[in-house]
């Protein structure tokens, strides 16, 4: 019995190396992205497929996305280093935090390219998608 798990054991993990070597990605500004989803697969469904790639850490990052020529609206600073505000993309508005972002660019009169991570985020009894925005670059 017990070498029988040992070659499912390795059996598995070989099938599972093998998938995650042929996920591709697509390189942003030198940053590897895992998708590009549209605004309108930034929703319920993907927050709890999400969910079940937890939890997020070494050997297991936490999904990039990205998206470009979006619009940062309403930016303010929160504590001393961080940002909130909301992404427009697609005609969708979404909440976004940056942290440490305070000294990045967020005029409104540019597009920019962002890549991100999205959450839930749980405040005073509600629920929201939140973007953890990781990158801004300007879209070139």
């Amino acid at each position: 019995m017990k070498e029988n798990f040992t070659l499912f054991y390795d059996c598995f993990d070989a099938q599972i190396k093998q998938q995650l070597n042929s996920v591709s990605q697509t390189d942003v500004l030198g940053l590897k992205v895992d998708a590009t989803p549209t605004s309108e697969e930034i929703n319920w469904r993907l927050m709890q497929e999400l969910q079940t790639l937890q939890p997020f850490g070494q050997g297991n990052p936490e999904p990039l996305l990205a998206w470009e020529k979006v619009t940062l609206r309403y930016p303010r600073i929160v504590g001393e280093k961080h940002v909130k505000g909301r992404v427009e993309n697609q005609g969708q508005t979404v909440e976004f935090i940056g942290f440490n972002l305070a000294t990045q660019d967020f005029s409104v009169t540019t597009q920019k390219q962002i890549v991100f991570c999205p959450e839930v985020n749980r405040y005073q009894g509600q629920k929201s998608i939140q973007l953890i925005i990781k990158h801004i670059f300007p879209h070139s």
